[in-house]
C-alpha cells in the first residue's frame, strides 16, 4: 500500500500478517499452538521457576506482536522460548521435576 510516496508492506499486528500473507489456515494452526502452550503452562508455571520464566517471555512476546513489526532478532528466541515451556511440561509430567 502507497501513502504520500511511502509504501507500507508490513501489518503492525502478527496475527494480522500471518492471516494476510500465509491465510486463514496458517493462522489457525498459529492460534492453536499460541493457546495450547498457554493452557497447558499456566497451572505448572506457578510451581517452577524456569516454566514461569518462560512462559511470561512467551506472554510479553506476543502482547508486543499486536503492535510492532516482528523482527528477526526477536523472533527466534519467541521459538525457543516456547520450546523451553514445552519441554518443562514434558518433564513434570513425566516425573523428571519435582513440582
Amino acid at each position: 500500500m502507497e501513502l504520500h510516496g511511502v509504501v507500507y508492506d508490513k501489518a503492525h499486528n502478527d496475527f494480522m500478517q500471518t492471516l494476510l500473507c500465509n491465510g486463514i489456515f496458517d493462522l489457525i494452526a498459529y492460534l492453536a499452538l499460541i493457546a495450547g502452550v498457554i493452557a497447558y503452562s499456566i497451572k505448572p508455571a506457578f510451581n517452577d521457576t524456569i516454566l514461569l520464566m518462560a512462559f511470561a517471555a512467551v506472554l510479553a512476546y506476543l502482547g508486543q506482536s499486536m503492535f510492532g513489526i516482528d523482527s528477526i532478532m526477536v523472533t527466534p528466541l519467541f521459538w525457543l522460548m516456547i520450546a523451553i515451556v514445552k519441554n518443562r511440561q514434558i518433564a513434570a509430567a513425566n516425573g523428571e521435576i519435582a513440582t
